[in-house]
């Protein structure tokens, strides 16, 4: 509709349409549209496990919403089977990835990604148990900071190796820049 165009803030609850409680169709719908004026998304918004466990759904690939929403400053991804792809996100500052499960490969694409403004990063990990198959050599990088220059606040939550992340967090360069620390759940 003509009206999408001033939406400044989207958010998208559980998907009761599709049984499996999938959003990559949704994804896909918001990245081939594209928004010039959206600030705020948020995929996933439900209470767990009052409403769905966190594991049963599936948010599915977010690679075409980093070029399609050029001015994204706030994105919230909650579920299962989170993806990245190559994320370029200049004007990106607070990123969000609850789950219970995360891929080895979204810690691998954050540590590659285009974040100059981000300011807060909360990365769920979780476990193997749930869909996750990273390890603190994928989360490792992060610590760096390299492509985090303007970060303050870093959570690593939810986490199967948060001991090695506090041996190693003592010692990182991130640490020098952020005001917040988060090694909770």
């Amino acid at each position: 509709h003509p009206s999408g165009k001033f939406l400044r803030e989207l958010t998208i609850g559980l998907n009761r349409a599709d049984p499996d409680c999938e959003y990559q169709d949704i994804l896909d719908a918001i990245a081939k549209v594209g928004s010039a004026s959206l600030r705020e998304l948020f995929v996933g918004d439900y209470e767990y496990p009052d409403q769905i466990e966190i594991s049963w759904t599936k948010i599915g690939s977010a690679k075409g919403l980093w070029k399609a929403l050029p001015r994204l400053s706030r994105c919230v991804l909650q579920g299962g089977e989170i993806g990245l792809g190559n994320v370029d996100a200049p004007a990106l500052r607070h990123l969000e990835l609850r789950t219970g499960g995360l891929p080895a490969a979204a810690l691998r694409s954050l540590a590659k990604a285009k974040l100059p403004a981000l300011e807060t990063l909360i990365v769920w990990t979780g476990s193997e148990d749930y869909g996750g198959d990273s390890s603190f050599d994928d989360v490792a990088p992060l610590l760096e900071g390299k492509n985090l220059p303007s970060l303050r606040t870093l959570g690593i939550k939810n986490c199967a190796y948060t001991d090695e992340v506090c041996a190693a967090i003592a010692k990182a360069p991130i640490l020098k820049q952020l005001t917040t620390l988060d090694l909770g759940m």
